[in-house]
């Protein structure tokens, strides 16, 4: 069909412009003009900064906050099985509590062990756990060492070990850690096989006969001929428990020799001593106040860690009940108030 020569100048005149469009350098100008953003100022990198800055601020005491709720509520789960154990422990013991701790010579038996099958352990042959010595891997464990168990620690206990807990390097635990003692039944100078009744556990909470407070736990050291560890050394009957809902029977005690099985610490004298150090008893207490805090001096010697818990804590213990309910208190809330040292927790 033929076009007509109007159209084809038409065809021609459009053409044309297109391909100045196309090649006009104003035209291209213009397009990278309105296309092209220019980059960041040196102010608003720094704005973007600062907003960074500020909102890290708010946000990680927040997460460090929680972090330490949540370890804490770790803490409390690990307290509350373990009670379970110990109040599940009398059905098949003619209604007896078992005793805090027994010792002699090479021989030595903490209350973890005598319930170490009731709360996850397994059946450990008993020559394994007679010796105070639980490791942490249990593929590592053997007929002559026992597996510990997780429970047995604080999440937050992140602190320095002695020596014999750990690898010839010291760098890395090799024992099981433990942090929770039975309240014991009396003070350093009542333990032991000389008075069998010592305390009367009628603690309650708060205490008001004692600036500390008294538990079940007996601390046997025993001076007999016997060639052999007593796993059935006598503990409390447990109706001797008056008020089950008020009165504690397990703390928190940290120490730089607290080992699964371990009797030193294996009960609970009170919630702070201020003369401890220097001849080791501090490690029965929760906070003493002269204990070292120096790495170097706590690989070598077994010392207190209980402030450092205390702070961890944000100043707080965590309890078990004879009722089997746990609570997570100060230790203030936990005696008379009676000569009490001020601790403050670290920021």
């Amino acid at each position: 069909m033929k076009i007509p020569a109007g159209q084809k100048m038409l065809q021609r005149s459009r053409h044309a412009e297109a391909t100045r469009r196309r090649v006009n350098p104003s035209t291209l100008q213009r397009f990278n003009a309105s296309t092209l953003q220019p980059g960041f100022t040196l102010i608003e990198l720094l704005v973007v900064i600062a907003i960074i800055a500020i909102l890290a601020a708010i946000l990680l005491p927040v997460l460090t906050s929680a972090r330490i709720r949540g370890q804490r509520t770790q803490c409390m789960n690990n307290m509350k099985q373990i009670a379970g154990g110990l109040l599940t422990f009398p059905g098949d013991n003619n209604n007896t509590l078992p005793f805090a701790g027994w010792e002699r010579g090479t021989y030595q038996i903490s209350w973890d062990s005598v319930i170490y099958n009731y709360i996850g352990g397994g059946n450990s042959p008993l020559s394994s756990m007679d010796t105070g010595g639980y490791v942490i891997n249990p593929e590592d464990a053997s007929g002559s060492t026992a597996a510990g168990l997780k429970i047995m620690s604080c999440p937050l206990d992140n602190f320095q070990k002695v020596n014999y807990m750990t690898t010839p390097t010291g760098d890395q635990l090799t024992l099981a850690v433990k942090d929770y003692e039975m309240v014991s039944c009396g003070s350093e100078s009542a333990q032991g096989a000389d008075n069998l009744v010592q305390r009367d556990p009628n603690n309650g909470l708060p205490s008001v006969n004692t600036a500390g407070f008294m538990g079940i736990g007996i601390y046997w050291e025993d001076y007999s001929s016997l060639d052999r560890p007593n796993w059935n050394a006598p503990g409390f009957p447990d109706n001797v428990v008056r008020h089950p809902a008020g009165s504690i029977m397990l703390a928190e005690v940290a120490s730089s020799m607290g080992a699964e099985g371990n009797v030193w610490p294996c009960c609970c004298c009170g919630p702070i001593v201020s003369d401890g150090a220097p001849n080791g008893w501090g490690n029965l207490y929760q906070i003493d106040t002269k204990a070292t805090q120096n790495p170097a001096t706590l690989q070598q010697n077994g010392y207190n860690e209980g402030l450092l818990l205390y702070q961890a804590q944000r100043s707080r213990f965590v309890y078990a009940f004879h009722d089997g309910h746990v609570e997570s208190l100060t230790y203030q809330q936990t005696t008379n108030n009676a000569n009490m040292w001020s601790i403050t927790a670290a920021n």
